[in-house]
């Protein structure tokens, strides 16, 4: 238990930078913008 009780004290930007690291990169997130086509067919419903 006082071996694991290090990483519930860490910061949690410190550990989410630690994931996007370790994520490759053709899964990271990005910007995705809807073509005009998509919104135009959502708004008609």
């Amino acid at each position: 238990m006082s071996t694991t009780e290090i990483y519930l004290r860490v910061d949690p930007s410190e550990k989410l930078e630690a994931v996007e690291a370790a994520v490759p990169p053709s899964l990271r997130k990005g910007k995705f913008k809807a073509p005009d086509a998509l919104i135009a067919s959502l708004m008609e419903r």
